[in-house]
């Protein structure tokens, strides 16, 4: 077979008629002409490349979405974490009752020996289960932390962009109110205003958006070098927008194994029966044990919540994304020149 060697156009050309049929479904969802991974540098205009390299680049832009879940199957999500989490209390709870009605049926002339060892095994599975709750809590927090991270690094940097596109001039005005569409349906992807709304994380036409920024980016013509400057760091932050996206799309479905968590609740479980053998009994003890129970019961639940972070019980602040793109509505005058011999103020304003 020949290789065949198409220029820029003809493959854009290729690519826009296998998705001419694709209509917008929202104001969040325009046009494209593929699916949504970064560009490559050299896939720009009046480059030339092989057939072979370029069809594996559209290959890539015309994958399939990512199946996006819906909003039952995200308050499903929300519902299993506190499901289990119950299910924990229930089962250790019941273990430390069991526990109490064995040892009512031991003989009285238990001797310091039996208590011993159920002592230092009970220590030994109780050291265990803290190290692994407080692991997976650890581990649980900095998945959460690291997601709301991303959210904050976005924002920052489209509010940054904004500001260097508005420096540029009005050749960019046309990138600055892509970006603010952008910014606006990110926002709505990751904090829906309605509750039955989806989360969209990984939603391909709002990465189309911002692949239209750094089109048009390129396509702009630095006049001199203080123009270029600008239009080198808004190419570096708009790439730096679409690796935190990356971040947040790679980070979804990662979650703590069910085996680990089954295998936790058993080490709980088996503690709290070594616990109500040899507890008085009193109401006293037995409110005690409920409310130990309650509490690590408590901690296997907010693990499994904070896999969830966008609609979960503890969720990331919306916070950061809505300020940037209040701040990419605002109407900002930004000085084009410093003239020579400008006073700077020594004091702020």
């Amino acid at each position: 077979m020949v290789n065949e060697t198409l220029t820029e156009p003809q493959l854009r050309s290729r690519s826009f008629r296998l998705n001419k049929c694709q209509e917008p479904k929202n104001s969040c969802e325009p046009f494209s002409f593929g699916g949504h991974l970064d560009p490559p540098l050299g896939l720009r205009p009046h480059s030339i490349r092989p057939f072979a390299i370029q069809s594996s680049i559209l290959g890539d832009r015309l994958a399939p979405e990512r199946e996006i879940a819906t909003p039952s199957q995200r308050r499903r999500s929300c519902m299993q974490a506190l499901f289990i989490g119950v299910s924990v209390f229930v089962v250790v709870s019941a273990g430390a009752f069991v526990g109490w009605i064995v040892g009512q049926r031991l003989p009285h002339q238990v001797t310091d020996e039996i208590k011993g060892l159920v002592t230092i095994s009970t220590a030994v599975v109780a050291t265990v289960s803290a190290l692994s709750l407080g692991l997976l809590l650890s581990t649980a927090n900095t998945a959460f932390t690291a997601r709301g991270n991303n959210v904050t690094q976005i924002s920052a940097e489209l509010i940054r962009l904004d500001r260097m596109l508005r420096w540029y001039g009005a050749d960019a005005d046309a990138a600055r109110e892509t970006l603010r569409h952008y910014a606006e349906c990110k926002a709505t992807d990751l904090f829906p205003e309605k509750p039955e709304d989806p989360v969209r994380v990984d939603n391909p036409a709002t990465y189309e958006l911002l692949f239209r920024v750094e089109e048009m980016l390129l396509s702009l013509h630095p006049a001199g070098p203080r123009e270029q400057w600008l239009v080198g760091q808004a190419i570096t932050l708009a790439g730096d927008i679409g690796n935190a996206r990356w971040l947040l799309v790679q980070q979804e479905g990662q979650g703590i194994p069910g085996a680990l968590v089954a295998l936790v609740t058993f080490w709980l479980t088996l503690l709290f029966v070594s616990f109500g053998l040899f507890a008085p009994r009193k109401l006293m003890a037995a409110l005690v044990l409920v409310l130990c129970a309650l509490a690590v019961s408590g901690a296997v639940g907010l693990i499994l919540d904070l896999e969830d972070p966008y609609t979960g019980l503890v969720r990331i602040s919306p916070v950061p994304m809505r300020t940037a793109v209040e701040a990419l509505k605002q109407q900002v005058v930004m000085p084009t020149t410093l003239e020579t011999g400008a006073s700077i103020p020594e004091n702020c304003p």
